[in-house]
């Protein structure tokens, strides 16, 4: 095909080209593809033929697909969802979160949790969530967030581990609920049961 004889001739020009393509199956079905061309050249640098490698991308564009409709699950959520290690800070936060704090977007990355949790939190945190989450890798339990305007927002709140590659640094995942409406609801019932 036309096109094909282009790959050829690119590759001719820069010894190797990757293109996407979409071939046929025998049963007539398409998928999408990687292209590999690669000119083979003699000891004088003279075309002698090419290569031609084709990698189906079937799997990896799925992937793709579902990491996109994940991601922007987590960032329409309301809950504040994050993470981070000790050497970088926060890596990521999504736009709920940056809502829930009222803070402007990629405010908190690269910061500390001390950046918007008040400090009762973190003790609470070092000496009761960390130590499980070692054994465990897990914990929950309900905490406080600060709001930009400095008032603390009582939260729910989860840390997972997230083990890092051979050589890279653990991560913590944090997921936050504002549940000031919960306590609100709960103080009320309390009141009335005390009338």
């Amino acid at each position: 095909s036309l096109g094909f004889e282009l790959f050829i001739k690119l590759a001719e020009q820069t010894h190797q080209e990757e293109f996407e393509w979409t071939f046929k199956r025998k049963n007539g079905s398409s998928f999408p593809s990687l292209l590999a061309v690669t000119a083979l050249r003699d000891e004088n640098n003279k075309m002698t033929g090419y290569t031609c490698i084709v990698q189906d991308m079937t799997v990896r564009r799925e992937a793709e697909a579902l990491r996109n409709r994940l991601l922007k699950i987590i960032d329409h959520s309301p809950d504040l969802i994050a993470y981070g290690n000790i050497q970088e800070g926060i890596v990521f936060i999504n736009r709920g979160g940056e809502r829930m704090l009222s803070v402007a977007e990629g405010a908190l990355l690269g910061r500390t949790r001390s950046h918007f949790m008040p400090q009762w939190v973190q003790a609470k945190i070092a000496t009761e969530a960390y130590p499980q989450i070692e054994i465990q890798g897990f914990w929950q339990g309900e905490t406080a967030v600060i709001h930009a305007d400095g008032y603390e927002i009582p939260v729910s709140q989860a840390l997972i581990s997230l083990p890092g590659e051979p050589g890279e640094p653990n991560y913590v995942a944090v997921i936050i609920r504002d549940i000031t409406e919960f306590k609100k609801a709960e103080a009320r019932l309390a009141e009335q049961a005390r009338d």
